[in-house]
């Protein structure tokens, strides 16, 4: 199966593309999908420990992972998993 992933301009950066296509087997999970797409550097900008790194959020089909069962979530094929890079301030 097939499951895409998006990325924002900071992180294609470092991988070199803004979308990539991951083939996966049944029964991966987003945190599999993500280490297969991403460099270990990239990797290490998304993920922090056992959960999503301050200042990313981690979508599966426009839907935040923490809502789910987190990195563990299980894609499909056909998923979307789209990692944004949050920035705020005042």
């Amino acid at each position: 199966m097939e499951v895409k992933v998006e990325l924002p301009l900071r992180l294609a950066r470092v991988v070199g593309a803004r979308s990539l296509n991951v083939k996966v087997e049944n029964g991966t999970s987003v945190r599999d999908v993500l280490s297969s797409a991403l460099s270990k550097e990239a990797y290490c900008m998304v993920v922090n420990g056992g959960g999503v790194a301050p200042g990313m959020l981690v979508l599966l089909n426009e839907r935040d992972v923490r809502v789910l069962e987190g990195l563990n979530t299980k894609v499909n094929d056909g998923d979307v998993v789209t990692v944004l890079s949050v920035t705020h301030g005042g």
